[in-house]
């Protein structure tokens, strides 16, 4: 069937960065589907969406996939520090020493005054040993050091992701060929270092210790 995919800005590129996201481009173009980027907006229609410059593409179903925001309004009130999620510190506590919040809902502090979630399975499964860590022993837990862990599948690409997305810039090629569609990469910008491997066989841990 015949698919085009409309976005405000080229996909993927503000999650994976622009070199993984024109692989994935380049793939879905030769699995013909067409994409339609629209930075001024697009409003989806029962059948098809309307553009912000008036055209429309019409359509025999059309899914909507706009995100996620963190449902913390239930807890407007409680003493908490609400900053696009639950405000924690290294250990996972959420403002007291008994109150600890993880998975998609925590807000760590990046250094330079802003807050990031990492609403990931990975992520829920170390920040929970961390916050029960610290509810039993206190400042003696160890803090938690986010080791960020992704992986994506599509258009015959499958890519695992270890380090601070997005990945910028050109990528080292440790092993392989991106034109062969198979490769072991890393970027080793400063504070962003990201290893991936795409259709690539590694374990989870070798591909982790690439990002120290």
């Amino acid at each position: 069937m015949s698919v085009t995919v409309v976005d405000v800005r080229p996909p993927l590129v503000a999650s994976l960065g622009g070199y993984l996201a024109r692989l994935f481009g380049e793939a879905a173009r030769e699995r013909r589907v067409r994409t339609v980027v629209a930075p001024d907006g697009v409003t989806a229609m029962p059948y098809g969406a309307r553009l912000a410059d008036g055209s429309r593409l019409e359509a025999d179903l059309v899914v909507t996939a706009v995100g996620c925001l963190p449902n913390v309004e239930w807890l407007e009130g409680s003493g908490l520090t609400l900053l696009g999620g639950v405000v924690v510190d290294e250990r996972c506590r959420a403002g007291s020493p008994d109150v600890v919040a993880v998975g998609d809902v925590a807000a760590f502090p990046t250094g330079d005054g802003r807050f990031r979630r990492t609403p990931h399975w990975d992520s829920a499964v170390a920040q929970a040993r961390a916050g029960v860590a610290a509810l039993l022993r206190g400042d003696e837990a160890q803090a938690h050091v986010p080791r960020p862990y992704f992986w994506t599948e599509a258009f015959g690409l499958a890519v695992k992701l270890a380090g601070t997305l997005p990945a910028v810039g050109q990528p080292v090629v440790l092993k392989g060929s991106p034109a062969e569609r198979s490769a072991l990469l890393r970027w080793d910008r400063p504070g962003g270092q990201v290893a991936a491997a795409l259709n690539h066989r590694i374990p989870v841990a070798r591909l982790r210790a690439l990002v120290p």
